[in-house]
């Protein structure tokens, strides 16, 4: 990786959208962009985007750093401190790079230079792997420590769920004051099946009782609600008729 992709590396900054997606992918790393596009309701361009970005700035760690040194027969792990000449710092670096049990190093603050983190067989195999370090250009001496067991492994994980809240926050849509009084007003516009049915007022039975008397009649020629119209303003009670013939 040249310097100026490293520069873009240390410079990008994961967003909302990266979180959720990486959050998705670490159920499956296989996942087609589909599919990721479909769990994420992200669109598929931004998915395929997003990832090619991640390839470019090496972001994705290579697919054989997950699996477990134990299972290629090295399950001793444990750290080598150096102590090196500063002037032949890219020496020592180049050197170790082509030792295939040291699997990653770095440069702590304090007297140790560098901290070597290594696999090995057995302990006589991390004394072999210690001899190969000590004797790398520039390396002036060795400290090894052995790890009796791991307790949490390497994990990237819990740090894209303690941001998840708030990106999920800011993923979820906005309903602005004047679009909810809108909302509130058409929900009011709209009529009531049960109020568009005009009702008529009751109008008080003759005689004080819903016996066999008819209800006050309507206007003219318009009958009641259970007798029939004769003259006009009259009615008769239900079932009674004229005489035939008169």
């Amino acid at each position: 990786m040249d310097g100026q992709v490293q520069d873009e590396q240390a410079a990008y900054r994961l967003d909302a959208t990266d979180r959720l997606l990486l959050r998705v992918l670490d159920e499956d790393p296989r996942m087609s962009v589909l599919l990721l596009a479909q769990k994420t309701g992200l669109a598929r361009g931004t998915v395929q985007s997003r990832l090619e970005r991640y390839r470019e700035l090496g972001l994705l760690r290579l697919a054989s750093t997950r699996i477990p040194p134990s299972t290629l027969g090295r399950g001793l792990t444990g750290t080598v401190s150096v102590e090196l000449d500063q002037h032949l710092l890219d020496d020592a670096v180049t050197s170790l790079q082509r030792i295939p049990e040291v699997l990653e190093c770095f440069a702590p603050a304090g007297s140790t230079d560098l901290l070597v983190r290594v696999v090995a067989r057995d302990p006589d195999d991390l004394y072999r792997v210690s001899e190969e370090i000590r004797l790398c250009p520039g390396i002036l001496r060795t400290s090894t420590s052995v790890f009796l067991r791991e307790v949490v492994s390497y994990r990237i994980h819990p740090l894209l769920e303690a941001d998840a809240p708030a990106a999920d926050a800011r993923r979820r849509p906005r309903m602005g004051a004047g679009q909810g009084s809108r909302e509130g007003t058409s929900r009011q516009s709209r009529p009531s099946t049960a109020t568009t049915r005009t009702t008529a007022p009751e109008r008080p039975v003759a005689g004080g009782h819903r016996g066999g008397m008819t209800r006050t009649p309507g206007p003219t020629g318009t009958p009641g609600p259970t007798g029939t119209s004769g003259p006009t303003g009259t009615s008769r009670p239900t079932g009674t008729s004229r005489p035939t013939g008169q």
